[in-house]
């Protein structure tokens, strides 16, 4: 702002201009808008109330930014593939006109930005529940320390009897639909980033920074970093930055034990702790971040087996990209 009037009349009026401008921005941010409201207001006379700021606004505008960059790597690496053993099919590849090879280009990116436009939305609800995830847990961890005077660290059962009833909560406030959807978007993204660390079997190999990924204050955003960096035009540069950051991940997901309940051997004046979690034997695996969550909610609601609604075909190519589950059925 270069006006300290013009500046002094938005902060003013800023709920009313980030309403409106909320209201205009189209279907996407108002759903965003309802997964992740804006935060209570502390300024004298609106305390407690929910009330979007511009600074709202870009933050959810962010958001929707790395779902949809996040949902065209995903897509790209789905479809790419297909569209490049099919030209190796041809009898005489090398031999296709420049109009041909611009149709198949053209099919192609309409492929990956068809499935990229229903991921995206997909996604949103992705990162809303491993958000709502991290943030319940770690109250619920603050509450646990709180009732107990004594300070003894809590057992495994008890961290895992917490962290599920946490994910339970969340999840049977889903709609049938969205529970669905979510649990497809879920596979796709673990899937296609288990195959992008370990291309030959078996594919887990790397679970233990895919766990990093999805358990840190940034989710989805590590996910498109490390896909971003995962590609053979990537500079070295953005490789080395992304498995630093990394290393700090790692440490905030261990401290969170460490943080609420203390660790006895932590040192003065040291931030890192001594990974109480860790020392506890309490590590998560891939299946407990949503999968064993969702397969039960899943059974209790009937849905096990259930329609696909992830299905592209692409017939130019003779392939198909599916974004579902083990459950989902292919009409006939």
């Amino acid at each position: 702002m270069v006006c300290t009037s013009f500046r002094g009349m938005v902060d003013t009026h800023e709920h009313v201009i980030a309403s409106r401008i909320l209201r205009h921005c189209g279907r996407n941010m108002e759903l965003l808008s309802e997964l992740f409201p804006s935060p209570k207001s502390r300024n004298p006379g609106h305390e407690g109330q929910r009330r979007p700021t511009l600074q709202y606004i870009h933050s959810l505008e962010k958001r929707d930014r790395t779902c949809s960059e996040l949902a065209h790597h995903l897509s790209r690496r789905a479809v790419a593939p297909i569209y490049e053993r099919h030209e190796k099919s041809l009898a005489a590849p090398m031999n296709l006109t420049r109009r041909e090879k611009k149709e198949m280009e053209a099919h192609k990116e309409r492929a990956i930005r068809g499935i990229q436009r229903k991921l995206a939305k997909q996604l949103y609800y992705v990162e809303q529940f491993l958000l709502n995830t991290r943030l319940h847990f770690s109250a619920a961890l603050t509450s646990l320390a709180v009732e107990d005077a004594a300070g003894a660290p809590p057992t495994v059962d008890l961290l895992m009897e917490v962290y599920h009833g946490v994910q339970d909560g969340i999840i049977k406030a889903m709609p049938d639909n969205v529970l669905m959807s979510t649990h497809h978007a879920f596979h796709f993204l673990v899937n296609s980033i288990r195959l992008a660390m370990s291309p030959d079997p078996p594919h887990n190999m790397g679970d233990d920074t895919v766990l990093i990924m999805l358990r840190c204050a940034s989710p989805l955003q590590r996910c498109n970093e490390f896909l971003a960096a995962d590609v053979p035009s990537a500079p070295s540069k953005l490789r080395r930055q992304f498995m630093a950051d990394m290393v700090g991940e790692k440490e905030q997901v261990e401290m969170l034990t460490n943080v609420v309940f203390g660790a006895s051997d932590r040192k003065a004046g040291k931030r890192r702790g001594s990974g109480l979690a860790k020392d506890l034997g309490w590590e998560l695996k891939i299946r407990e971040i949503w999968f064993d969550v969702a397969r039960n909610e899943l059974r209790r609601r009937s849905l096990e087996r259930h329609r696909a609604d992830g299905l592209f075909l692409f017939p130019e190519v003779q392939g198909e990209v599916m974004v579902g589950c083990p459950g989902c059925v292919v009409p006939g």
